[in-house]
C-alpha cells in the first residue's frame, strides 16, 4: 500500500512541476515581449535556433544623458548652486566655477552660468550664458548670451547676443544687441535692433533703430543716426560743390547720415576773387535733410538749415560764449536765418549731380539775411504766417559730388 501511495505522490509532484514550469515559461515570454515592445531592445541570436530555455538577455538603448539631466529639477542638479560667494574668482563657497542662481563677490565673482543675479564690488565674470543681472563697480563679462542687463562703472562685454540692456561709464561691447546700449564713450555691436547712445561714438554692422552720438558708424542702418558725423554704408555720404549762378555763390557741401535723416553742412562764399572772398563773406550753414529714393539711383532731397554769415560780430560773440561756456549766448551769436532746400538728383557715372532751389527766409525783427548775399534783381516773396512777417529770397543751384 505504501508503495502505491508514494508512486501516486511522485506522479502528482511531477505533473505539478511540469505545469508550473510551463506557466513560468509563458509568463516570462509574455513579460519579455512586453519589455522589448516598450524599450525597443533585441535578443541576440546564439546560433542554436532556440531561445535556450527561460533565460532572457535584453539589450536596451540607453537614453541620452543630456536629455535626462535636463529633466532633473534644478535643486537636484549638483552643478546648480542657489547661492555662491567668492572672495576672488574661484575662491569661496563653493570652491571653483559652478552654475549659480545668486552669486556675490567681495572683489570679483566667477560662475559657469547664471540664472539670477551676480554682483561684485569690482568685477563679475560668467563663462557661459547669463539670464538675469550682472552688476559691478568696474566691469562685467559674459562669455555667452545675455538675457537681462549688465551695469558697470567702466565697461561691459558680452561674448554672445544681448537681449536687454548694457549700461556703463566708458564702453559696451556685444556680438548683437536687441534692446539698448548706453555708454559714456562708445558702444560696439555687430547687429543692433534698438538704440545705441554714446558720448563719443557708436559702431555697428547692421542696425535697425537709433544711433545717437557725435560720431555714428554702421555698414547699414534702417532707422535714424543723430550726430555730427554719420558714416552709414547704405546711407547718404557725399562731399561736393554747389553753385548759384544768379548770385555767383560757390559752396562746399557735406551730407552724411541715413536716407531717413541726414545732416548737411555747407560753407559758402562769392565765387569772385577766391580765395580772398572767403575771409570777408564766408557763410556757415548747418541743418538736417531727408531723401526720397525714386529708383535707378535718382532721388529727391528736402532739407532745412540755419545759415549765418561769419563776420566779426559772429566771431567775437562765439569766442566769448565758448570761453564762458554759455551755450545760449553761442546760439544768439550764431543767430541763423532759416534756409530751405529742395533738389532732385542722381548718379551720373562716378558722380552724383543735382539741381534744385534754396530759399533764404528773413524774419524782420528776429533774424535777417545778409544784404551782401542778395542780388537786387532776384525775385523776393513776402508774406505773413501766424502773425509773423517773412521775406523769402530764392536762388537756383547746381551741384556735383563724388
Amino acid at each position: 500500500m505504501k508503495r502505491i501511495v508514494f508512486a501516486l505522490a511522485a506522479l502528482l509532484a511531477a505533473t505539478a512541476i511540469a505545469l508550473v514550469a510551463q506557466d513560468a515559461d509563458e509568463v516570462l515570454e509574455k513579460a519579455r515581449q512586453e519589455y522589448l515592445d516598450a524599450a525597443g531592445g533585441t535578443i541576440p541570436d546564439d546560433g542554436t535556433g532556440s531561445d535556450g530555455g527561460t533565460t532572457v538577455i535584453v539589450i536596451v538603448e540607453s537614453p541620452d544623458p543630456a536629455e535626462s539631466r535636463e529633466s532633473y529639477p534644478a535643486e537636484l542638479d549638483a552643478g546648480r548652486w542657489p547661492l555662491v560667494f567668492n572672495w576672488v574668482p574661484g575662491v569661496g563657497i563653493p570652491f571653483g566655477s559652478v552654475d549659480a542662481s545668486l552669486a556675490f563677490g567681495a572683489v570679483g565673482s566667477l560662475v559657469r552660468s547664471l540664472e539670477g543675479i551676480q554682483a561684485s564690488s569690482v568685477f563679475s565674470l560668467a563663462e557661459g550664458k547669463v539670464e538675469g543681472f550682472q552688476v559691478s563697480g568696474v566691469f562685467n563679462i559674459a562669455g555667452g548670451t545675455l538675457e537681462g542687463f549688465q551695469s558697470a562703472g567702466v565697461f561691459n562685454i558680452a561674448g554672445g547676443s544681448v537681449e536687454g540692456f548694457q549700461g556703463s561709464g566708458v564702453f559696451n561691447i556685444a556680438e548683437g544687441v536687441e534692446g539698448f546700449q548706453g555708454a559714456g564713450v562708445f558702444n560696439i555691436a555687430d547687429n543692433v535692433e534698438g538704440t545705441q547712445l554714446a558720448g563719443v561714438f557708436n559702431v555697428a554692422g547692421k542696425a535697425e533703430g537709433f544711433m545717437i552720438a557725435p560720431i555714428n558708424i554702421a555698414d547699414s542702418l534702417d532707422g535714424v543716426a543723430i550726430g555730427l558725423v554719420n558714416i552709414i554704408g547704405d546711407g547718404v555720404n557725399e562731399i561736393g560743390f554747389e553753385y548759384a549762378p544768379a548770385l555767383d555763390i560757390a559752396s562746399a557741401v557735406w551730407r552724411n547720415g541715413t536716407k531717413s535723416l541726414f545732416s548737411i553742412v555747407r560753407l559758402s562764399a562769392p565765387a569772385e576773387n577766391l580765395p580772398e572772398a572767403w575771409d570777408a563773406k564766408l557763410a556757415l550753414s548747418v541743418g538736417l535733410g531727408t531723401r526720397l529714393a525714386l529708383g535707378r539711383g535718382s532721388w529727391i532731397d528736402l532739407d532745412l538749415s540755419g545759415e549765418r554769415v561769419v563776420d566779426d560780430g559772429f566771431r567775437t560773440g562765439a569766442v566769448a560764449a565758448l570761453d564762458s561756456g554759455d551755450w545760449l549766448a553761442l546760439w544768439r551769436a550764431f543767430a541763423p536765418y532759416p534756409s530751405l532746400g529742395l533738389g532732385a538728383g542722381g548718379r551720373l557715372g562716378p558722380f552724383t549731380t543735382w539741381i534744385g532751389a534754396r530759399v533764404d527766409v528773413e524774419l524782420p525783427g528776429l533774424v535777417a539775411t545778409d544784404g551782401r548775399w542778395q542780388d537786387p534783381e532776384s525775385p523776393t516773396w513776402t508774406g505773413e504766417t501766424f502773425g509773423l512777417d517773412w521775406i523769402a529770397r530764392p536762388r537756383l543751384v547746381f551741384g556735383v559730388a563724388f
